[in-house]
C-alpha cells in the first residue's frame, strides 16, 4: 500500500487539536523535557499549543468505561476524520477498526479497503474509480472521511490527485514520491520526495511540500516548499500531520536504536523548525478539534 512512500491522503478542512497517540515502540525523547501529562513541550519546557498525548491504555480505559466488550492490543493505525470530530483506531493483529467519538460513543467497523472510504458519519462508501486493471502497479489509498485521494502507476511518477465525488477526473499531477495529502481551506498540501531529496549516498535530506490551489477547473500548483532535515541520515523522515490553524507540520525524524526518534515542528508560513518533546516515550501525532477522550490536563 504505497506510492511509493506509504502514500496517504488526509483531509483537514479546519483547525484541529494535535494529539499524540501513544503506540507500541519506543520513539520518544527525554521525558524530563516535558513534565506535563498528556502534553508536549518546546525546549524551554513551555507547552506546545494544541498538542495532546493519548496512550493505548487511555483508549482501553475509555472503552472499558463506555464499551467494556472492546479492547485494543497493539495499535496499527490511528487517523482522524477531517472535521476532527472522531478518531479511527485500527488494531494490529485483528485489523479491527474502532471509531472513537467524544462523549462516550464507540463504534466497531469493518476495515476500509481499496476503493472505500469513511464518510462524515463513519459509514463506508464505495468509490467508483475505474482504474486501468492492466496496470499491475496501480496504487490507491484514501483516508477517513476524505475529500481527495491519490493514485499512481509507478515510482516517483504519475501521481494523480482525484476527488472522491468525481474519481475518474484527474485534478492535478505530481512527480513526487507522495507521502501525505491534506486539504485545508482552498489549498491542498501534498508532501513527498523527489530525486533532490536524497544525497548521493541515499540519505534523506528533506521533504517537499507542493501547495495546490483549488479552482473551478481542478487543482493548480501554487508553490513548493522544501522542509530541510537538520542532519541527513538513511532512516525515514516523515510527515505525521498538519495543523490548519498554525500551519505547523509535525515531523518524525526516525533514529536507529539505541537512539530515540526526534519530533519536530516546521511552520510552513515562517519556515521555522523547532524540536518538540513528548511527556512519554511513545507517539503517533494526529490533529483533532477537541480532546475526544477528555483526559488531558
Amino acid at each position: 500500500m504505497n506510492c511509493t512512500n506509504n502514500l496517504t491522503k488526509l483531509v483537514s478542512p479546519s483547525a484541529v487539536i494535535l494529539v499524540i497517540v501513544l503506540i507500541g515502540s519506543v520513539i520518544g525523547v527525554s521525558k524530563t523535557k516535558c513534565n506535563h501529562p498528556n502534553r508536549a513541550c518546546f525546549e524551554d519546557g513551555s507547552i506546545v499549543p494544541n498538542l495532546y498525548l493519548y496512550s493505548k491504555d487511555d483508549f482501553n480505559r475509555y472503552f472499558n468505561q463506555h464499551y467494556p466488550a472492546y479492547s485494543i492490543g497493539t495499535v496499527w493505525s490511528v487517523k482522524r476524520h477531517p472535521t476532527g470530530t472522531y478518531i479511527y483506531v485500527q488494531e494490529f493483529t485483528s485489523k479491527k477498526g474502532f471509531l472513537v467519538f467524544a462523549g462516550g460513543m464507540v463504534r466497531l467497523i469493518q476495515e476500509p479497503d481499496a476503493y472505500k472510504a469513511l464518510d462524515a458519519k463513519g459509514d463506508l462508501i464505495e468509490i467508483n474509480y475505474k482504474r486501468d486493471s492492466s496496470l499491475a502497479n496501480t496504487h490507491f489509498l484514501s483516508d477517513v472521511g476524505g475529500e481527495y485521494f491519490l493514485s499512481c502507476n509507478g515510482r516517483m511518477k504519475n501521481v494523480e490527485l482525484r476527488s472522491i465525488t468525481d474519481p475518474d477526473k484527474p485534478l492535478a499531477r505530481s512527480k513526487l514520491g507522495a507521502q501525505r495529502l491534506f486539504s485545508i481551506g482552498d489549498k491542498v498540501y501534498l508532501f513527498g520526495r523527489d530525486e533532490s531529496s536524497f544525497k548521493k549516498n541515499g540519505y534523506t535530506k528533506d521533504i517537499v511540500c507542493q501547495v495546490f490551489k483549488k479552482t473551478t477547473a481542478g487543482l493548480e500548483l501554487e508553490s513548493e516548499v522544501r522542509i530541510p532535515r537538520p542532519v541527513a541520515t538513511p532512516t525515514p523522515f516523515v510527515v505525521e500531520d498538519i495543523d490548519g490553524l498554525t500551519m505547523n507540520v509535525a515531523l518524525r525524524d526516525v533514529r536507529d536504536p539505541p537512539g530515540d526518534d526526534i519530533y519536530r515542528l516546521f511552520n510552513l508560513d515562517s519556515r521555522v523548525m523547532k524540536t518538540i518533546y513528548l511527556s512519554d516515550l511513545y507517539g503517533h501525532p494526529i490533529f483533532l478539534r477537541d480532546d475526544i477522550l477528555g483526559i488531558a490536563r
